[in-house]
């Protein structure tokens, strides 16, 4: 009786090499009294954490950038638009400025002899604000379709835009002045429009590392920043455009 008795106590004792497995290694009220107080360290630790990010929140620096974010065909023009915003410009402002740089950078899918269709939503009142349709608009008796690309982002502007107008076409002149690295999309699009003859003297040599420019484009463009779509030079940019497509 009392050899089986040493043998279910042996934990008891001393550290020894008669200790049994078949016994708890500590007590009970040792173990809870542990979970104790790692539950309550881990709730001084939580409260802590909760004050530092609430104080953090109203009193420190912006960890989440306030300006907002931008979308499109190109990162480069993308980052246009996001920079806009830096500056003090709206959604409006970046919108702009992104198709503009689009329409240097991805000339395939965009330009000033294309047209668009804009949605303005409102945050604050969770609804649809505005709706721009300008899209190229035909005509029965014609072979070509009329242009609303400048017109429509001139329209949304001269409503909801906050820096110049030029401001906003600067970017997209200094990337067809200074050059840009063709994309992948544009590459292929090569292959389709080396049959018109009007630009394939321009496009043919391109190489997907080459950077390209597009000086007459830049120049457009500028005269478009200084005068606006209505001056006397874009009338007769918009005759020749119309012209260069009959002809193509």
């Amino acid at each position: 009786m009392n050899s089986e008795q040493t043998t279910l106590n042996s934990n008891s004792g001393p550290l020894n090499g008669d200790r049994n497995e078949l016994s708890p290694l500590h007590s009970i009220g040792q173990d809870n009294k542990g979970l104790h107080r790692i539950i309550v360290c881990l709730g001084v630790f939580t409260l802590i954490i909760s004050i530092f990010l609430a104080v953090s929140l109203k009193y420190g620096d912006f960890q989440v950038t306030p300006h907002g974010s931008v979308v499109s065909d190109s990162i480069d023009c993308s980052e246009v638009g996001v920079n806009i915003m830096k500056i003090g410009g709206n959604a409006v402002d970046a919108v702009i400025a992104t198709s503009f740089c689009i329409g240097v950078v991805q000339p395939h899918l965009t330009g000033l002899g294309s047209g668009g269709f804009l949605l303005l939503f409102d945050e604050r009142q969770k609804q649809l604000a505005r709706c721009f349709d300008f899209r190229v608009s035909a005509d029965i008796n014609k072979n070509i379709g009329i242009p609303g690309f400048v017109a429509g982002l001139a329209i949304a502007h001269k409503q909801y835009g906050k820096l110049p107008w030029s401001t906003l076409l600067t970017p997209a002149i200094e990337r067809a002045r200074a050059g840009f690295v063709p994309s992948e999309s544009l590459m292929n699009a090569k292959l389709v429009v080396l049959q018109n003859t009007s630009v394939s003297d321009w496009i043919s040599p391109w190489q997907q590392s080459m950077l390209v420019t597009n000086p007459e484009l830049g120049d457009t463009l500028q005269i478009l920043a200084k005068e606006g779509p209505d001056g006397s030079n874009m009338l007769v940019v918009g005759q020749d455009l119309s012209l260069s497509t009959k002809a193509n």
